[in-house]
Order: C-alpha cells, then sequence, then structure tokens
C-alpha cells in the first residue's frame, strides 16, 4: 500500500497530479489577463486542459478564491504568473 502522504490527487485520465493542472489553469487565467483570450486558450488547449473547463475559466465566472487573488496579485504588481 501506498502511504497517504505519498499519494496524489489525479484527473480522470491520470496524466498530471490535480495540482499540476490547477497551477495550468491558474497560469492560463493570468495569461488572459495580460495577453488576451487567444493565447490563454492555446496556452491551455496544448497542455491538455479539458474544454469545459477552458470555456468556465475564460468565461470569468466561477473562478476559485485562489484564482481571484492571483488576479488581484497580478493587479497590483503588474506581473502575469
Amino acid at each position: 500500500m501506498t502511504p497517504d502522504h505519498a499519494r496524489r490527487a489525479t484527473d480522470s485520465d491520470g496524466a498530471l497530479p490535480v495540482s499540476a493542472k490547477s497551477d495550468i489553469v491558474r497560469h492560463g487565467i493570468l495569461l488572459r489577463h495580460a495577453t488576451g483570450t487567444v493565447a490563454a486558450v492555446e496556452y491551455l488547449t496544448a497542455r491538455g486542459i479539458d474544454t469545459a473547463v477552458i470555456r468556465r475559466v475564460m468565461s470569468g465566472q466561477a473562478l476559485r478564491q485562489a484564482d481571484r487573488m492571483a488576479l488581484a496579485m497580478q493587479g497590483r504588481t503588474g506581473i502575469g504568473g
């Protein structure tokens, strides 16, 4: 058996840990605000993010609190992720 601390949650296809996908999505959100939607969608698509997730985060609705905080920090620092 694998110890609990050694386990990693993965998405349904098991390709990347969920935390890695969350980081990719957050970077995509920051990229959208820095350079535009097209670049962000291309970035997320190239990294295998599901189209339903891309639609949700690009619409700006239902962003996670941590993503809202990252956007606020980007606005204060002028740095894009």
